[in-house]
This record gives structure tokens, C-alpha cells and sequence, in this order.
């Protein structure tokens, strides 16, 4: 089975991981595109002589772009096309390309929750009816739809009339080296709060900011480690100088290799504030053994389950954030323990080989 994934660029990003690791430990063979821009990962698989090329160079002219693919699929005889990216320039190709290829199977993986009229950024009526007609069409005539959660399905479940298309919901997962050396941690002696994603403001980490303010009055010896990059950091960054919790904070930039902070922290808040597609950096940290907390948003509530595996916090305020940490600091040894146990558990469900052999499935089923 041969089958090419497109994305819209090679950067690091959620969904250009998974695609990677895919790639790498799939037994199937696998290729990616890059369509309009390359990047870290993109440039990491080149390096390794994978199966990855870019489109990059072709300036987004869908037909010069829609050309070659056609080739390409043709002369490697490609049996499956996964789109991962639904921007209306992806969804353009991917409809052009099915309008073309007649004997391959096009397939719509959807990473990210749409949440009440995804389209109302443009303000433009017209512009806003297009991108909403073409997402739906390229929606309606995929051979399927693999959703990364229940809340993902839902939410295009709501907006577009799919019911009919052929779905599967398949969890991402992380590679086995997340699930080695585990080790319960004491909280006690040492509270170090980790947060791993992009620093934007739908992921809310301002209010974990305010709410780890709340924390040090009740444990002033208690840290906090931001891992990410984002048009946000330099904001919080200085946010946190200006009020005095600098030396209590640290932004760590972008890190490849998330173990080393995961094993140093003991609780992992994920405070984001939008409907959340799934949450990878969560599963990450539950294997580690850290304790999350999230709001109860999107997908995060089909990972967690409150009071047993983590924390889902309701009310999305810094207040509630701040309660819940305190909460799981106040807790007994005993407790504490068992949320650990049970948070490793609970990861131990979202192995990348589960992934892979769910979506290989899925696909031999429509050939």
C-alpha cells in the first residue's frame, strides 16, 4: 500500500510529527509533501533520505502543483491520498487531484475542533461562503474521514453534512521511549509545574501565568517551565519580570526532546481555552508521570477523567486553574500516588504503533 501524505508545510507542529513518526514507523510505505513550505521537519526527513518532497517552489499555482502530483502518483502508483491541513489552498488541490485521479483513494484526517463558525475570519460574505463550500465538498467526496477525536468529529459533524462519508476516530499516540524508565515523583519536596505547546493565546497560558502567581502565595518555593515558541512569549516573558515571578518562571524556547523536562516536573498544565483537537503534549506528560490539569475543552476530556487520571478544570479562569493546582499540592502521598499510577495507565492507550496500526486499517479497508 502506497500512500502520500500532504501537508501544507514541513514545520514542527502536531501534525507534521505525527506524520513523521508515521513515516519512520509504519510498515506501509508512506511519502509526505509538503505543498507550500518546508521546514524543520521537513528538512529533518531530507537529512534521513526519506520519502519527502516539497511543492514549495511552485508559489501556490494549484495547477502547476496539481500537475505534478498527478504525475507523481501516477508514475509511483500511489493508492492513498491523505490530506491533513483544511485550508481552502489545500482543499483546492485535494478536490483537483480527485477530480484526476480516479483510481486513488483520498482520504480527509482532521486534527482540530471547529468551534462555533470557524469561517466568520472572513469578513468578507462572499470569501466566507466559498471557503465554507469548498471544505464541505472536499469533505463529501473523500472516500474517508479519520477524526483524531469524538470533539473533532462533532464539531465538523455540526457544520457539514458528512454523516454519510466513511469516519474513523483514531487517537494519535507517542512513541514507545515515552513509556521507558517511568517513575512515580514526590511533590512535596519539590512542585515544578511544566507547560509544553505553542505559546498562542487560544492555549491560555496567561492564565496559567495568573494562576501560578495564586500558588506561590501558598508555595513560594514552587517553579514553572514554559516549552514552546509563539507570538505570545515575548509578551509573558516580560509579563513575568514586570511582576516579580521571573526567577520562579522559565522560558525554555522550542525543545526537541520534551523527556528531561517531563521527568523533572511532577504536574503538567495544559490550560488551553479553545476547543482542543486532542492534546499530544498531555499524553506525553501522563507517561512521564506528570499529574494534568486542563480545562475541560474539546478532545482533553476523552483523555482525561476527572479525579481518577488528572484534572479537568470547568470554569476557564486563572481562579480555577490556581484551585486545581493547589488542589493536587494539598492532596495525601497516598493520592498523589495513585493519580500517578493511574495517569501512566491511562497513556499506555495512546501508543503510536495503535495509531499507525489503526490508521493502516482504516485505509486497506477502501481499497
Amino acid at each position: 500500500m502506497k500512500v502520500l501524505n500532504l501537508l501544507a508545510s514541513g514545520n514542527t507542529g502536531g501534525i507534521e510529527v505525527l506524520c513523521k513518526n508515521i513515516l519512520l514507523k509504519s510498515k506501509e510505505d508512506n511519502r509526505i509533501c509538503c505543498l507550500f513550505k518546508e521546514g524543520e521537519v521537513y528538512n529533518e526527513l531530507k537529512e534521513q533520505s526519506k520519502k519527502v518532497f516539497s511543492t514549495a517552489n511552485m508559489k501556490k499555482n494549484f495547477i502547476n502543483i496539481t500537475d505534478f502530483l498527478v504525475d507523481y502518483c501516477k508514475k509511483e502508483k500511489i493508492d492513498i491520498i491523505i490530506i491533513h491541513h483544511s485550508g481552502l489552498a489545500c482543499n483546492i488541490i485535494y478536490l483537483m487531484l480527485k477530480k484526476k485521479l480516479k483510481n486513488v483513494k483520498f482520504v480527509r484526517y482532521l486534527h482540530e475542533c471547529f468551534e462555533g463558525d470557524p469561517f466568520t475570519k472572513y469578513k468578507n460574505p462572499i470569501k466566507k461562503g466559498i471557503e465554507k463550500k469548498i471544505m464541505g465538498k472536499a469533505l463529501k467526496k473523500s472516500d474517508l474521514i479519520i477524526y483524531i477525536s469524538n470533539a473533532v468529529r462533532k464539531s465538523h459533524e455540526s457544520l457539514f453534512d458528512v454523516k454519510d462519508v466513511k469516519s474513523r476516530v483514531i487517537y494519535n499516540g507517542i512513541p514507545d521511549n515515552f513509556f521507558e524508565g517511568k517513575k512515580i515523583k514526590d511533590i512535596d519536596k519539590d512542585i515544578k509545574i511544566a507547560f509544553v505547546g505553542r505559546i498562542e493565546k487560544v492555549k491560555g497560558v496567561n492564565l496559567l501565568i495568573d494562576a501560578f502567581k495564586k500558588v506561590l502565595e501558598h508555595r513560594s518555593t514552587a517553579k514553572l517551565i514554559i516549552v514552546g515558541d509563539g507570538n505570545q512569549k515575548n509578551v509573558l516573558e516580560e509579563k513575568t519580570n514586570k511582576e516579580g515571578i521571573g526567577e520562579q518562571v522559565k522560558f525554555l524556547g522550542r525543545k526537541k526532546d520534551v523527556l528531561p523536562i517531563l521527568d523533572e516536573a511532577n504536574i503538567f498544565v495544559y490550560p488551553s481555552i479553545w476547543e482542543e483537537g486532542f492534546g499530544i503534549s498531555v499524553i506525553e506528560a501522563m507517561a512521564r508521570g506528570c499529574i494534568p490539569i486542563t480545562f475541560r475543552k474539546g478532545g482533553l476530556s476523552e483523555i482525561i477523567e476527572n479525579n481518577k487520571n488528572g484534572i479537568l478544570v470547568d470554569e476557564v479562569s486563572s481562579d480555577s486553574l490556581a484551585k486545581a493546582i493547589l488542589k493536587v499540592i494539598s492532596m495525601s502521598d497516598e493520592q498523589k500516588k495513585l493519580l500517578m499510577e493511574e495517569t501512566i495507565k491511562r497513556a499506555k492507550d495512546f501508543s503510536l504503533n495503535n495509531t499507525i496500526n489503526n490508521i493502516e486499517n482504516s485505509l486497506k479497508s477502501i481499497l
